[in-house]
């Protein structure tokens, strides 16, 4: 995917800042993280009963999967990144952090505003402001939402692995063998720290992978399928379908219709 970043694990696929004229969605669940920050008031995202403005004083964090609808009021600029992290920052329950932020990271918020107009790649500052945003928003998530804070180091690796191999899955035998464990031994283990079966996890990420190329890429999906380990295309559509509720081709078309709805005045 072109215009992609990489800090300490985290993966950043987006980052633009935009003055939109619309940016009313019922329902922007994908699984990647998002960062907001607007420089202007009128905007806000609403998360069951619970809304949160968006404006110059916050940085807004929203976790993956997260049903949250979108809604502002007046032309607003916006900025948003999207990104994937590895655990533990991962299986977070759908939240929405509003994070207060102090006049120095408002100005860097705003220099970074500055440097991504959309179809441009970062600068190396920009990079730089970008991950430190980031960073600074994720030390707030709390340590009890942290699903796999304290997994096992040896099923750490496993995941990071599989998070990594996208169309070449590791074995169960394989996974093992990293972890230096009896196969039967690892895949209980890994079932009674994540609650999914190694493969099941597997499957997830690269569900997850070929969402973020469907976001972010125009590949086809077929070559979406042969990148994320599927034997074809019709095999992919089902588990796409069976994990995400709609099949790939509807979940690209959504992301269309919200990019559309975002044009610029």
């Amino acid at each position: 995917m072109i215009n992609e970043y990489h800090s300490s694990g985290i993966r950043m696929t987006t980052c633009i800042a935009a003055s939109l004229r619309q940016w009313n969605n019922p329902n922007l669940s994908a699984p990647y993280w998002r960062l907001y920050w607007n420089r202007n008031v009128g905007a806000q995202v609403r998360l069951s009963d619970r809304i949160t403005p968006l404006d110059p004083g916050h940085l807004v964090l929203i976790s993956p999967n997260t049903p949250f609808a979108s809604h502002h009021s007046k032309v607003m600029e916006h900025l948003y990144m999207h990104f994937v992290t590895p655990p533990p920052y991962t299986g977070l329950p759908p939240s929405v952090f509003c994070i207060p932020i102090d006049n120095a990271t408002q100005k860097r918020a705003g220099e970074l505003y500055n440097y991504s107009e959309e179809g441009t790649p970062l600068c190396n500052r920009g990079v730089m402001l970008a991950f430190s945003l980031i960073h600074q928003a994720l030390a707030q998530v709390p340590d009890e939402l942290l699903k796999h804070e304290n997994c096992n180091t040896c099923i750490l690796d496993a995941m990071r692995l599989m998070e990594q191999s996208h169309q070449t899955p590791p074995s169960n035998d394989t996974l093992a063998r990293i972890a230096r464990m009896n196969t039967n031994a690892f895949i209980r283990l890994f079932k009674r720290q994540t609650g999914v079966s190694p493969q099941a996890y597997s499957t997830s990420k690269r569900v997850e992978q070929a969402c973020l190329l469907l976001h972010h890429s125009s590949l086809g999906i077929k070559e979406i399928a042969e990148r994320t380990g599927f034997c074809d295309r019709y095999h992919f559509t089902r588990v796409f379908t069976r994990i995400r509720g709609v099949p790939p081709a509807e979940f690209r078309q959504q992301t269309y219709a919200t990019i559309k709805n975002q044009s610029s005045p």
